[in-house]
């Protein structure tokens, strides 16, 4: 499983590092995967990383990989958020996730064979076992437009040895991004705004009580995203805030049709209520039944799901998330708004 899943990671990491050469100087934090080893899983992700670089053209100044796993639980926007506060001088960040329980579970060792009870549960609920990579950049608002790279830098004789080269990075806020490369950062498309979701624990698993937690979260989630207004008096209130109605599309990972019926009409129901228009079947994605049990990777593949349906309408997207540990069931709902300027 390691040496698929560090080949796929390699991949992953050449396409961001072609799309963006400046990622490859960001810090990379990946989702750690609980069912290996914490020392195996980094020298893994060293080894990818170190063969991505290879790939590119960095010359000398090749980046140092750091691998890091992701901190945190819960929502990944929050988690985000935390990191950013933590380090001031941070201007972004590379999260990414791999997993493929394809190849550690759920094969019959004939194809006559057929999973028991216990694998058939664990399908219903996450999926049949899938594989996932995915990989997001996020950047800290109002970085300073890159400095032009400077005459000298330029016209540097190329036999000139790294080591009497000097580096210049220009402003600090780009951290260790190389001057050169921070236009490559600069210049991507800024898919979208990703708010503070909600989370709680769910203590009522039976519809109504369900519904009405999930209305609570979905409301301060709206309040988050500035869809809903919320004044201190109801006579300062501004209806046209109020833009729920503009949320185009749901991503869920409620179960498969036989388990998840309630989990998906509790979200049904509090959509409703504030007249969101989605249909939660033509308008929306099931991440357990279009991609399957992805293991550790499922939040971020669910972030980026979402953010690519945000991008594509033009719309609001919201983020709904089951986390389900034994008899404790956690639930989080964000919302995701497209992004017009370019960064």
């Amino acid at each position: 499983m390691t040496i698929t899943v560090q080949q796929t990671l390699q991949q992953l990491l050449s396409d961001v590092y072609t799309t963006a050469p400046g990622a490859a100087w960001l810090p990379h934090y990946f989702e750690a995967n609980p069912q290996l080893e914490g020392r195996e899983q980094l020298e893994m992700l060293k080894q990818a990383q170190l063969q991505a670089i290879a790939n590119q053209d960095f010359e000398e100044n090749s980046p140092s990989p750091e691998p890091r796993f992701f901190p945190g639980s819960g929502a990944l926007m929050s988690r985000v958020q935390q990191l950013f506060q933590q380090d001031p001088g941070l201007p972004g960040m590379v999260v990414y996730a791999a997993d493929a329980p394809l190849l550690t579970r759920g094969i019959p060792e004939d194809e006559w064979d057929e999973p028991g009870a216990d694998q058939e549960e664990a399908n219903q609920w996450l999926g049949k076992p899938g594989y996932a990579a995915v990989a997001m950049i996020f950047l800290r608002e109002n970085l300073p437009v890159p400095e032009p790279v400077s005459t000298q830098e330029v016209s540097q004789d190329a036999y000139t040895p790294y080591w009497e080269k000097q580096q210049h990075y220009g402003d600090e806020r780009w951290g260790r991004v190389p001057l050169q490369w921070q236009d490559t950062l600069a210049q991507l498309p800024v898919l979208a705004e990703l708010r503070l979701g909600e989370q709680a624990t769910i203590v009522h698993k039976q519809l109504l009580p369900m519904t009405r937690q999930i209305h609570t979260l979905f409301d301060n989630a709206l309040v988050n995203a500035g869809l809903r207004d919320y004044p201190f008096s109801s006579d300062d209130k501004d209806e046209a805030k109020d833009q729920a109605e503009s949320i185009a599309w749901l991503v869920h990972n409620s179960g498969d049709v036989d388990v998840g019926g309630t989990r998906l009409a509790a979200v049904s129901s509090a959509l409703q209520q504030y007249a969101v228009p989605l249909n939660p079947i033509d308008d929306a994605s099931n991440c357990v039944r279009e991609w399957g049990d992805v293991g550790s990777a499922r939040s971020v593949l669910q972030v980026a799901v979402a953010v690519v349906h945000s991008a594509r309408l033009a719309a609001p997207a919201v983020l709904t998330e089951f986390d389900r540990q034994g008899d404790t069931e956690h639930f989080s709902v964000a919302l995701i708004r497209p992004q017009e300027q370019s960064a």
